[in-house]
């Protein structure tokens, strides 16, 4: 019988986040979100991504030769990202730290947040904190990009259970989910074994995801100094007419 570990968000899953298909879903939006923001008169060089993951999307924009600094607070992501960086010569910088309190000592042409990284931060306040940030590491007129499950979007995941993958000779990964009216939480407990040779460990993994109504976000973004752009589905098709959206990306500029 595999022995149950207790562990923190990522750390087990690190190992299968591109096996079992997390990373999908940014390997796919990335290159059309980079069509879209040349249409939109974008020039730059410099890319800070928040929430970096396992890096895939910090991969895309260094191959075509922008300047990476990728942030996450799970130091097992951070190295799952700085290996792959590695195998693939990329110049990427990789950092581990929080983004509610990372301060970037120099200013960028683009900052991003995919895979719903801001569900993650849960309180207005902090989200706040983050947006002036960004704000701060942006320069004049360039753009920062982030999406968010609503709270829809959120409850709709609440009270499944499922397979997310299934390896039977390297990893099994289940989901269980549960919904928060009160909160508008998302907890996801997520039960990973992992196998070798020697034979199987589980692990265990709760993330907590907050819901934010968009008339919030829209406020918070224009109180940082950041004028709303585009709103997106995540097939990148215009959302602004859309309430019945589980998830939706947004463009936002900062002010001159």
């Amino acid at each position: 019988m595999a022995t149950t570990n207790h562990v923190e968000p990522y750390h087990a899953l690190a190992d299968v986040y591109q096996r079992a298909g997390f990373a999908d879903y940014s390997r796919a939006v990335v290159p059309a979100l980079y069509d879209i923001l040349f249409e939109m008169d974008w020039m730059g060089r410099s890319v800070l991504d928040l929430g970096s993951g396992t890096g895939d999307a910090a991969f895309w924009l260094a191959e075509r030769g922008l300047r990476i600094t990728a942030v996450d607070s799970s130091p097992a992501m951070a190295r799952r990202a700085k290996a792959g960086s590695n195998t693939l010569n990329l110049a990427a910088d990789f950092v581990v730290a929080d983004m509610r309190t990372f301060r970037p000592t120099i200013t960028y042409d683009l900052v991003m947040s995919l895979g719903s990284s801001l569900n993650y931060v849960l309180s207005l306040r902090d989200l706040e904190s983050i947006f002036r940030m960004v704000c701060a590491a942006l320069e004049p007129s360039k753009y920062f990009i982030f999406d968010l499950m609503t709270i829809q979007g959120l409850a709709a995941a609440g009270s499944t259970d499922r397979i997310v993958s299934d390896d039977e000779s390297t990893h099994v990964v289940f989901s269980r989910n549960a919904f928060n009216y009160e909160t508008l939480t998302l907890n996801t407990r997520y039960t990973i074994y992992l196998g070798d040779a020697t034979g199987w460990q589980r692990y265990d993994e709760v993330h907590t995801l907050r819901g934010y109504p968009f008339q919030a976000i829209a406020r918070l973004l224009e109180a940082a100094g950041l004028s709303l752009e585009r709103l997106l589905t995540t097939t990148l098709e215009p959302a602004e007419d859309r309430r019945d959206l589980e998830q939706f990306i947004v463009i936002a500029r900062k002010n001159e």
